[in-house]
């Protein structure tokens, strides 16, 4: 069945209908004298309430003469019955299973024995099983075999694991990489790491070889236990086998070099991390953070924190509270200053302060209750009495916010106990309140409630009885107040509800992962998405990406449970499992990818890293979470220069770039994967994309650093707005007609109408790989004169030599999508898609931050 169709409504008869809800109505359709489809016995066991039931309705079922059960009705009744922890019924359901002689999948006895080993707690069931599946017709594959290692490492019965890995020529299982990593964590964690590092050399005798992930576990375990130079003797080593570093490794070794406090080395292996082709992510960042403030360099913290804004990145919470409590103990006040007004800006809620007054110094401290230290605000700060009868003038003068609210709150407090009261009326309080009404920070907020019914409590006091009165109603007055607040926005934050609808599978509604979806192609695709009532998440790290393109689609489609954006790097696997397990994802869009052939010949490395590793993270988190639908975004690229045009899918794949290459690889690891899974996968090799959304909502902004880098298009609007003096022209040495390149060009509406219906098509088990053209070559001098047109305006044209990597001659010939997705492209009109697109330049000429 299509997703179209199971996306479809019922009819209207059956929505008048209320359905019964009772077992016995379900049971009883089992003794239905019409003939009963196998869909309508998953439906019927999906609707027993209670679980006791379903034993006894199996049997029922299995008597009739018309139905013989399938795998996929054992796995929802077993799946049901774990859950009710009713492994009896389980054991029993097998057992006729085996009576019948019944040939389950692999598959289910992959999750036969996770059921066992996570559900039941039984492992020595799980290896019972994993012992028995040849006996029952099927051969265990690697996958369920590694799982097993991997249950039985993670419980550190180590003995059991050399049983079941002597067990792999009896299973017919053929020991992979995957294998021998679980091995050396399970020799690591018992301490035993001569044994685990000679296993390095038995791998090659297995016709296996170490990868990445053999060596950052054994490294990891080296500097947990203090070998941080052990550690850097395996990393030469690695490199002496040509296997690549990641930015796990330096993590690993980052840190094993803090925990030393040897802060200098780790910051100098940090910045060799670039020059190496391996960009650090968030925990690189975090670690070394940690390890400087560990050191007390403070000031060095500071660069670091600066660095990591400037990367969109964020340290977490308690970084801050260390550092700002830090800068305070050096007397660095200006340096602390900024450190909290970046924490706020960052979206970081800093604790209540309470502010304390030292009238002997007439100093002003802010005392962080979770700092623990008193934080300079203003320091040697000169007022009079006099001066705040008539107004509050210095208050004005301060530059923070925040400042303004704590000295509001230092007077409401200090009335009570000055020698010399200090009057301020409620006027005045509400002058410096003022100040703070174009804020949206719920923090200061809560203050000004909290400061303007203290001054109403203090107000009816006489602060000239110099005695000391009880302030019980008042005290009283701010904590009901604050309860009542943050019970309001506690309700009526998204995170209120116990279960996000991202995060279950419902009937009729399909729930997408778009990687890459605040990018161009990304943010296009996820629109139409959106529009055919798909439900959305978005994962970007935004380095090539738009959030302006994010809050566009957040604002088109403001219901709930219709769009989440996640900020995550593709390249770091254990976000990307988290992401997975907290969201059920039906199907995914992979788009994320640099994609720029110029920058892909000067960093080839970042290339191979960010498209091919970041392809196969995402391929195992699917794997390992089951999601069974792929749509991936390639690129023609990897035909390189065809001897024959136009472009097949038989065209043989002879890349020329790293571009090329790495999407070559990445498809060639999904179409490996596929032969040995279920799942439906579409891979898609489109051309040049031009082209905005047609209604003027969405557009492509590249960042102005990657403009040389960009489409032809976008240098073309560029010039027109006077962005840059003219048009460079790469190249008119081609053997074409005109002498520039020939390319195929595609509106980018016409290419997610391809994915979208890509993904109606895709079957389980199957495998469709697509070109996604118009057909018709397009000359470069043909483009330009396109644009000119489009845009009104005189563009001046440079020719320059060749770009590195580019090819002469490349477009599609689109027949088999057409054939069997029954897809055409229908903005053909270079002009038309052009015009289209600069209608969108010409109102946003700083990309989404213009009005």
């Amino acid at each position: 069945m299509s997703r179209a169709v199971a996306r479809r409504s019922l009819p209207p008869f059956l929505r008048l209908r209320s359905p019964p809800c009772d077992d016995g109505y379900w049971i009883g359709r089992l003794d239905h004298k019409d003939w009963l489809s196998p869909n309508e016995v998953l439906k019927i066991f999906a609707s027993i309430g209670d679980p006791r039931l379903i034993a006894s309705s199996f049997r029922r079922a299995c008597g009739r003469r018309d139905y013989k059960p399938s795998e996929a009705l054992y796995s929802l009744m077993i799946d049901r019955l774990a859950g009710c922890r009713r492994f009896g019924d389980v054991e029993e359901l097998l057992a006729m299973a085996r009576a019948e002689r019944f040939r389950f999948s692999d598959e289910f006895f992959y999750r036969l024995i996770k059921m066992y080993g996570n559900v039941a707690n039984h492992p020595e069931k799980a290896i019972e099983t994993l012992f028995a599946m040849p006996g029952c017709g099927c051969w265990p594959s690697t996958k369920t075999f590694n799982y097993v290692l991997h249950m039985l490492v993670c419980r550190r019965q180590y003995e059991v694991v050399h049983e079941v890995y002597l067990s792999a020529p009896r299973l017919g299982v053929t020991l992979d990489t995957c294998c021998f990593n679980i091995l050396v964590k399970g020799l690591c964690q018992f301490g035993r790491f001569d044994d685990a590092i000679s296993l390095l050399n038995e791998m090659p005798k297995q016709g296996c070889a170490p990868n990445a992930t053999t060596y950052s576990t054994l490294m990891n375990f080296l500097c947990q236990s203090g070998q941080v130079d052990r550690a850097f003797e395996l990393c030469e080593r690695m490199q002496e086998e040509d296997i690549a570093a990641d930015t796990i490794v330096y993590n690993i070794l980052i840190s094993g070099l803090c925990r030393e406090q040897r802060v200098t080395e780790a910051f100098d292996l940090f910045k060799s991390m670039v020059p190496k082709g391996c960009y650090p992510n968030s925990g690189t960042y975090q670690v070394l953070l940690d390890g400087l403030l560990s050191s007390e360099m403070f000031l060095e913290a500071k660069g670091l924190v600066s660095m990591m804004s400037a990367e969109r990145m964020r340290p977490g919470f308690s970084s801050y509270k260390l550092l700002i409590d830090g800068l305070c103990n050096v007397n660095c006040v200006d340096d602390a200053h900024l450190v909290l007004k970046q924490m706020v800006e960052q979206g970081f809620v800093p604790r209540l302060l309470a502010i304390k007054f030292h009238a002997h110094n007439l100093d002003w401290k802010m005392h962080a209750l979770s700092f623990q230290r008193m934080y300079y605000v203003e320091k040697n700060l000169v007022w009079e009495q006099q001066g705040l009868e008539n107004d509050v003038p210095w208050a004005h003068g301060c530059q923070s916010p925040w400042t303004k609210l704590k000295m509001m709150e230092l007077f409401a407090n200090a009335n009570k106990t000055a020698s010399q009261p200090l009057h301020m009326r409620p006027s005045q309080c509400a002058a410096i309140s003022q100040h703070m009404q174009q804020e949206s920070d719920m923090v200061f907020w809560c203050w000004k409630v909290q400061v303007l019914i203290r001054q109403a409590t203090f107000a009816g006091m006489d602060f000239g009885d110099h005695r000391r009165k009880p302030n019980v109603v008042g005290k009283f007055t701010v904590a009901a107040a604050l309860t009542v607040m943050c019970i309001v926005v506690l309700k009526q934050s998204p995170g209120f509800s116990s279960t996000s609808v991202f995060s279950r599978h419902e009937i009729g509604v399909t729930h997408v992962l778009v990687t890459g979806g605040a990018g161009y192609i990304g943010s296009h695709a996820t629109l139409r998405l959106l529009r055919d009532n798909y439900r959305v998440t978005i994962v970007d790290n935004l380095s090539r990406g738009n959030m302006g393109a994010v809050r566009v689609l957040q604002w088109l489609f403001p219901e709930p449970g219709r769009l989440q954006f996640i900020y995550a790097d593709l390249g770091d696997a254990k976000v990307v499992n988290k992401i997975f397990s907290e969201n059920a994802f039906d199907a995914v869009m992979h788009f994320a990818a640099v994609a720029y052939v110029g920058e892909s010949t000067m960093e080839p490395l970042r290339y191979y890293h960010n498209i091919t590793s970041n392809t196969l993270t995402v391929l195992e988190a699917m794997a390992a979470h089951n999601v069974k639908t792929l749509i991936y975004s390639s690129t023609c690229a990897t035909y390189g220069e065809p001897d024959t045009m136009p472009i097949t899918e038989a065209t043989p794949q002879n890349p020329i770039n790293p571009y090329g290459k790495a999407k070559k690889m990445a498809e060639d690891i999904i179409l490996d994967f596929s032969r040995r899974s279920e799942m439906a996968v579409m891979i898609l090799r489109y051309f040049n994309v031009i082209g905005s959304d047609p209604e003027g909502r969405l557009g492509e902004a590249p960042r102005p650093e990657l403009r040389e880098h960009g489409r032809i298009s976008g240098a073309c609007f560029d010039a027109a707005l006077g962005i840059i003096p003219g048009l460079k022209v790469r190249g008119t040495d081609y053997p074409t007609a005109d002498g520039t390149c020939i390319r195929d060009y595609i509106d980018v509406t016409d290419l997610v109408d391809a994915h979208v219906k890509a993904l109606d098509k895709a079957q389980p088990g199957k495998v469709g790989i697509y070109n996604v053209g118009t057909g018709h070559g397009r000359s470069v001098k043909e483009f330009v004169e396109a644009c000119k047109k489009a845009t009104g305006a005189n563009i001046k044209v440079d020719f320059l030599a060749r770009r590195p990597g580019d090819y002469a001659e490349v477009y599609s010939d689109p027949s088999k999508i057409h054939d069997e997705l029954n897809w055409t492209a229908r903005h053909t009109d270079l002009r038309e898609s052009l015009s289209t697109a600069w209608k969108w330049q010409k109102t946003h000429p700083s990309g989404y931050g213009s009005t």
